[in-house]
């Protein structure tokens, strides 16, 4: 996924029928299982991946961890 995240994230904006991702947080996991966040900038579209301060290897973490980091938007 990380070559091709423009793709994926713009195929999340289709699937769910979103006008873009502006104001949501996004996370994926590596080919290794780790998982980190995705940096989205003001119009929904990728600008980067941030860690997540420790290593973690599940959805639920990683996401809980994302909002821990970035309450608000």
């Amino acid at each position: 996924m990380t070559n091709d995240i423009e793709n994926v994230l713009a195929d999340i904006v289709q699937a769910e029928g979103l006008g873009s991702l502006a104001g949501y947080r996004a996370v994926y996991a590596d080919s290794d299982g780790d998982w980190a966040g995705v940096r989205l900038d003001e119009q929904g579209r990728f600008s980067s991946f941030y860690g997540l301060g420790r290593r973690v290897t599940d959805e639920q973490t990683a996401l809980a961890r994302v909002r821990e980091l970035h309450p608000t938007l």
